[in-house]
């Protein structure tokens, strides 16, 4: 045969050789473990839902659970030379707070579109 248009890259997974087909490749398997994520996220929120009261659980548990995967990037990130942690954690709080402002301005727009009434009747 030919020679294989694999290389191990990250020591034990094969991966197209290139710069192009890494980047393909960890994309591919980075959305993979998110969408795992969320649906582990999802059916376990739906468990804690049937056992205790929704206030706590979609009060303050929830919320918590949802921001802790952002806060422990952020924290990893912060992990090495003083400098260049520095400005990891910049460039990860922005974009934690940057998502946060859309999720909530999305959140806010859709509750006023879709709960507008008339108030004369």
């Amino acid at each position: 045969m030919g020679e294989s248009a694999f290389e191990e890259l990250y020591g034990f997974l094969p991966v197209p050789e290139g710069q192009l087909g890494s980047s393909i490749f960890l994309l591919v398997v980075y959305g993979f473990v998110l969408l795992q994520g969320a649906n582990l996220l999802s059916d376990g929120s739906e468990m804690l839902l049937e056992v205790f009261p929704p206030g706590i659980i979609g009060g303050i548990l929830l919320p918590i659970l949802g921001a802790l995967p952002d806060c422990l990037i952020i924290v990893v990130s912060g992990m090495g030379p003083v400098e260049e942690a520095k400005e990891q954690v910049k460039v990860g709080l922005g974009t934690l707070a940057g998502s946060t402002v859309m999720l909530l301005t999305i959140a806010w727009g859709g509750s006023v579109l879709l709960g507008r009434c008339d108030l004369e009747k």
